[in-house]
């Protein structure tokens, strides 16, 4: 599974608003494509049936007919801090940064379980350079979630953009223990690894790295 695609996961999972919803992040394609064709066409939908439906195609990886929907969630009930995670999911998987802050951000101020929210707002002020946010964030989430891998890449991520190569290495390698097929992860490694002279470490990252993006 992709760097940082776990811990997204396990936050939508807990987002599901009822119990008696019959979709998750483990649903197969095709059970959530007849869920979404059996609800996408009711009439008047309440905002949590708009909110199902977008966690449905943001478990399908339709990110813009979930960002739609999500949208339309959010204008029917703008106070709901659940909405507001989904979205700044959905903007974070799209690279859309500065959005995905700011629903974050809001989602917080709304009374949402701060856990829920810091593995992966850390890796959004990570890309937006914020490392010491990122390290703030992603020290919290461990403290919570401790094999947390996305918040164990964002802690290494933050040290190699700063040009702290020795502090880069741990929490890179526990990133790379918990998810031993992010190549982006592997390769900061090596870099760091080259920084500091071991060369013979660096190659053998930059090889893994390598043979992974392969497959």
């Amino acid at each position: 599974m992709p760097k940082a695609q776990t811990f997204l996961l396990i936050i939508a999972l807990s987002l599901l608003p009822s119990p008696g919803l019959a979709i998750s992040a483990d649903t197969p394609p095709e059970e959530l494509r007849e869920y979404v064709a059996r609800n996408g066409k009711v009439s008047n939908p309440s905002s949590d049936q708009v909110y199902n439906l977008s966690l449905a195609k943001f478990f399908l990886h339709d990110y813009s007919s979930a960002l739609t929907l999500i949208n339309r969630a959010v204008e029917m009930k703008p106070k709901d801090p659940e909405y507001r995670l989904l979205r700044a999911l959905i903007y974070k998987h799209t690279t859309r940064y500065s959005e995905s802050l700011l629903d974050f951000n809001k989602a917080e101020a709304l009374g949402l379980r701060k856990e829920l929210l810091f593995g992966d707002r850390s890796y959004v002020k990570l890309m937006l350079k914020d490392y010491d946010g990122a390290m703030r964030d992603s020290s919290k989430c461990l403290a919570a979630t401790p094999t947390s891998a996305t918040a164990w890449f964002v802690q290494g991520a933050s040290h190699f953009q700063q040009k702290k190569y020795s502090e880069a290495i741990q929490p890179l390698s526990k990133a790379i223990q918990l998810d031993p097929m992010d190549t982006v992860a592997l390769q900061l490694r090596g870099f760091s690894y080259q920084s500091l002279g071991r060369t013979k470490e660096a190659d053998e990252d930059f090889t893994k790295a390598r043979s992974l993006s392969k497959k």
